[in-house]
């Protein structure tokens, strides 16, 4: 709001596509998975798709397991996140950049997943936005990979120098501020990270 107040963008980072993370259902919490692969799909507008091997699927009437109407969604995708923002926000302009984006629509706030910092910041101009923001970092911890830490590592601080480069505030969304936030001190997490392998 300040921001907007100011005449400058705002840049949301949130890396999870679609409606919502998952089905799930409320009556015996069954959490219907990909056939082929085993893996959690993603909730679109008209369909599931799985983030492994991205098999599309329809969405199941009746939960699978007790055959129940009962499934619902769980989480939050960018899509629905853009609803809310634009219901926060009457008005205003907001923009997914993800990466079914073929080009980025001019907006006063953009919701980015990582394929933002892949393929467009560049060329937005210096001092464009008054706020950067990632809502939830935490979102690269959850990975099984040793390098989870480290990606996340990189991506705070990446965030923190476009933020310094737009002279913008920076704000860092966490339920982890405890794993976070010594991440911040880069010395130190490379040494701990170095013990740790």
């Amino acid at each position: 709001e300040k921001s907007l107040k100011q005449n400058k963008k705002s840049l949301l980072v949130y890396n999870k596509k679609g409606v919502a993370k998952r089905l799930q259902c409320r009556a015996c919490d069954y959490i219907p998975v990909c056939g082929k692969c085993q893996g959690v799909p993603t909730v679109r507008e008209k369909d599931l798709v799985c983030p492994i091997c991205k098999t599309e699927m329809w969405i199941p009437t009746n939960c699978p397991s007790c055959r129940l109407p009962k499934l619902t969604q769980k989480g939050i995708g960018n899509k629905r996140l853009k609803t809310i923002l634009e219901k926060s926000f009457p008005g205003k302009r907001i923009s997914i950049i993800d990466a079914s984006t073929k080009k980025p629509e001019p907006a006063d706030i953009y919701l980015v997943t990582e394929k933002f910092f892949k393929q467009y910041y560049k060329p937005f101009s210096k001092r464009a936005f008054g706020t950067i923001a990632d809502l939830m970092i935490d979102l690269g911890l959850q990975g099984e990979s040793f390098r989870s830490n480290y990606q996340t590592a990189y991506k705070l601080h990446r965030l923190c120098f476009f933020a310094a480069q737009q002279q913008a505030e920076c704000i860092v969304q966490t339920w982890l501020p405890e794993i976070v936030r010594p991440m911040l001190n880069t010395n130190s997490f490379l040494a701990q990270e170095l013990e740790i392998r």
